[in-house]
């Protein structure tokens, strides 16, 4: 087990924990900073006959944003649901390594957000819903559609403070709390894959907890 592997690995539901640990972040948020209501998790509502079997992770009801939400540099409606739905990638998975070395920061969000609308593409209501990819590299750089999400749902904040806080300060707000989620998740199941480590006959047992008892600085 290296930590490369460790901090990418799926087995034993490590995907879906780092997933849902985020999600649930992203639902709190939305509810009490945001002030957004009704909003479902893992629902169908949004998709048609045929495609019900889909789950989108959280969808926000229309008509609460003070500011208009902005997809692909065009003004979505304020009646329409939004449909989030969070992708995060690892750049040091096996899949990824090769792909995000050769590309920009970054690219490798694009590809996972590209991947979202392609996947839903004819599945929901286009005249009703707006899907929001909420795509993140494990070292932190977003798709531009995320960052356009995150500079719409900044705007609203700092209008429902009554300008008490710049949009500026919301977003970074915003951003730091997606970040602790994300990291904090990946810390999560990382220590969870190496505390599962098998040693190998004849090798030393693994410290999953070493890192406590290592210092950078000594103190005094």
């Amino acid at each position: 087990m290296t930590a490369a592997h460790s901090y990418s690995c799926n087995s034993g539901g490590q995907f879906g924990r780092r997933h849902n640990k985020v999600v649930f972040a992203l639902k709190k948020m939305f509810e009490t900073d945001l002030g957004l209501n009704g909003i479902e998790r893992e629902t169908s509502t949004c998709f048609k006959p045929g495609h019900t079997g889909d789950r989108m992770d959280l969808l926000i009801p229309g008509n609460q944003l003070l500011s208009p939400m902005v997809a692909a540099g065009q003004g979505v409606r304020a009646d329409k649901g939004l449909m989030i739905d969070f992708t995060h990638c690892s750049n040091t998975g096996p899949s990824h390594r090769a792909y995000s070395a050769e590309q920009k920061p970054g690219a490798l969000a694009e590809r996972s957000a590209a991947g979202k609308h392609t996947k839903y593409q004819g599945h929901y209501y286009p005249d009703s819903y707006q899907l929001i990819p909420i795509a993140v590299e494990s070292f932190g750089a977003m798709a531009a559609r995320t960052h356009e999400a995150f500079t719409s749902f900044a705007k609203h904040m700092s209008e429902k403070s009554s300008g008490a806080w710049r949009a500026s300060q919301c977003l970074a707000f915003l951003r730091q709390k997606l970040s602790v989620a994300l990291h904090s998740a990946i810390s999560e199941s990382t220590a969870r894959q190496f505390a599962q480590c098998v040693p190998l006959v004849g090798a030393m047992a693994p410290q999953p907890n070493l890192y406590r008892d290592v210092r950078l600085l000594v103190p005094p």
